[in-house]
């Protein structure tokens, strides 16, 4: 088993992870598809698949950049002030999960730590890192069909058709994708454009194909004005071998509006119309960018501390009343700066330190109320993660082992040791 300093190392070493979207695969999943429709007729179809742009090859995939995702998709999950420390969990506990080939270079999962591990948690260990390298593999597949595109966001779609409400019960046979991705329409300056993101979990590829033919029908159970939306189906098949990401890109006509706040205030208050029963929701597009703009900034609110801003997007979260818990700020480099929250561990006689908080200027934005103030900020030059990684240690001394990742939105994460 690797100690802590190890773990964090490897944390922070970039791996190679292989992914896999070719012709071959895109049949098979549209064959599952259609074996699914005939099991449920009710299902939605996505009528024409195509491979991933970007998501044929190897892909690289920093450990500690995953778990940043992973702890971006489940921030909005616990709303109870004394329940979510449990945020937290989904970074700290895959600690020594991964292991780096030192020839290949290839990222896979350790043994030694696997072989201690149920089926049970061996299926959440596959789900949650399926949500984590699908939001990588997202944001990678979205800078490979529009580069130079800037700020990538990944939001709940379970919390965006509730506005914000917990979800009472798991829904089960789950028709809707997992996550909208938003980002700046490289066509219209000001606009938001929306794609959909579905992940899966596997540790067999098998399985994986299963799981995609499945994937794309939730795909096609969100609508804007009848429309499917463009959407990207990624299974991740994570083992003691290796890490692959099968994925596949149902592709559509673009769907893009300008986010205001008069729409973001508007919509806000709604009531939710969604049982979580119906086969397709459909959306305007002004109702569905404005939901998803409250989400989006009301998790980076949240993944920073600042319950205030939360509130200020989500009436509905629970977060009403409660103090900020930003408790830090820390100096980036060219002058920048970091806000959040740090966690504190003794563990044996080591002293494990986790960072959590977003860039300055980007809370100023969150704390204002106005999507397009956080826009502005988010589109700001962003200093490199190797820079910021740089600046943040030397905060904390050079003999520490830190691993630091950070987001196109302004988060950012670290963990250390020493």
């Amino acid at each position: 088993m690797p100690t802590l300093r190890q773990a964090i190392d490897t944390m922070n070493d970039p791996g190679i992870v292989r992914a896999q979207s070719d012709v071959a695969l895109v049949q098979k999943v549209a064959e599952l598809q259609k074996e699914y429709l005939l099991t449920d007729p009710r299902l939605p179809v996505k009528a024409a698949l195509s491979r991933a742009d970007g998501l044929d090859g190897p892909l690289d995939a920093k450990p500690v950049e995953v778990m940043l995702e992973l702890a971006l998709g489940t921030t909005l999950n616990v709303s109870d002030a004394a329940a979510s420390f449990g945020r937290r969990w989904s970074t700290l506990k895959y600690l020594g999960l991964f292991e780096n080939d030192p020839q290949a270079r290839t990222l896979n999962l350790s043994p030694s730590v696997l072989a201690e591990v149920g089926a049970n948690q061996r299926r959440v260990i596959s789900e949650e890192l399926g949500i984590g390298f699908a939001a990588h593999a997202a944001k990678h597949w979205c800078r490979t069909r529009y580069p130079g595109v800037g700020a990538i966001s990944v939001i709940d779609v379970d919390r965006t058709l509730l506005n914000g409400s917990m979800p009472k019960l798991q829904r089960n046979g789950k028709r809707q994708p997992d996550y909208l991705l938003a980002f700046d329409d490289p066509t219209a300056p000001g606009r938001r454009r929306l794609e959909l993101l579905e992940s899966k979990g596997t540790v067999s590829s098998a399985t994986a194909k299963s799981q995609l033919g499945r994937a794309v029908t939730q795909l096609a159970g969100l609508t804007v004005n009848g429309r499917t939306l463009t959407g990207l189906a990624v299974s991740t098949i994570s083992t003691e071998s290796g890490i692959t990401l099968m994925a596949v890109d149902p592709e559509e006509d673009p769907v893009s509006w300008a986010p205001t706040k008069h729409d973001t205030d508007h919509w806000r208050g709604d009531e939710p119309k969604w049982s979580g029963e119906e086969p397709v929701v459909d959306f305007a597009p002004e109702e569905l960018v404005a939901k998803a703009t409250n989400v989006d900034y009301a998790t980076l609110a949240e993944f920073a501390g600042m319950s205030s801003a939360t509130t200020r997007w989500l009436t509905r979260f629970g977060t009403q009343g409660r103090s900020d818990l930003v408790t830090e700020t820390r100096a980036g480099p060219g002058g920048t700066s970091y806000i959040g929250q740090e966690l504190v561990f003794q563990v044996g006689s080591e002293i494990v330190r986790m960072f959590q908080g977003v860039e300055a200027d980007v809370a100023d934005g969150l704390r204002s109320g106005d999507p397009k103030a956080v826009m502005q900020a988010q589109r700001n030059g962003r200093p490199s993660s190797e820079d910021v990684a740089d600046a943040l240690k030397s905060g904390i001394g050079r003999d520490a082992a830190s691993a630091v990742a950070t987001t196109s939105e302004g988060a950012v994460l670290q963990l250390s040791v020493g």
